[in-house]
């Protein structure tokens, strides 16, 4: 379609997809299931998923490449298939599918059990909740670094020209 410039630039090559670059914008937000998956990580069959998607291209899968996930658009109700895997490698438009409870700690679950390696008790915090208690420690050291009482008064009364 021309978009961007048009022409066409091979991939990386490990997921055998094809994506074409189209002028409308998907920017939506979905959750849904991992299909049954084969693999390393197949602990992560029918776990569930949710994020957004927010792309211009529309993949194709190719030489026995699988969907790795049933979407179902928050707004529509749409139900599609995303995403692809072969083999170890598994790819997917949704952004933020590692936030939610569960998906992360199962993915690092697989690649520990695949390595032999014990990772103990990881704990129940999802990585949503990490990163609110780093946006907090971040906060911290701000409000320890700056001088809040004069921020305060300049945002209430503006700065003193």
């Amino acid at each position: 379609e021309n978009t961007e410039g048009g022409g066409s630039l091979r991939g990386i090559g490990l997921l055998p997809v094809e994506t074409v670059f189209r002028a409308a914008k998907t920017t939506v937000q979905t959750h849904g299931t991992v299909a049954d998956t084969a693999g390393v990580l197949h602990g992560l069959s029918g776990l569930a998923v949710e994020g957004y998607e927010i792309h211009m291209g529309q993949s194709t899968r190719k030489d026995g490449a699988r969907p790795l996930l049933t979407l179902t658009d928050a707004v529509s109700g749409t139900v599609k298939q995303d995403g692809a895997y072969k083999g170890n490698v598994f790819g997917s438009y949704v952004h933020g599918i590692f936030d939610g409870a569960g998906i992360g700690q199962a993915v690092i679950q697989a690649l520990a059990d695949k390595k032999g390696v014990a990772m103990g008790d990881m704990g129940s915090m999802t990585y949503a909740e990490y990163k609110e208690t780093q946006y907090d420690l971040l906060a911290a050291g701000l409000r320890e670094a700056l001088d809040m009482d004069q921020i305060y008064r300049i945002l209430e009364e503006g700065i003193d020209e």
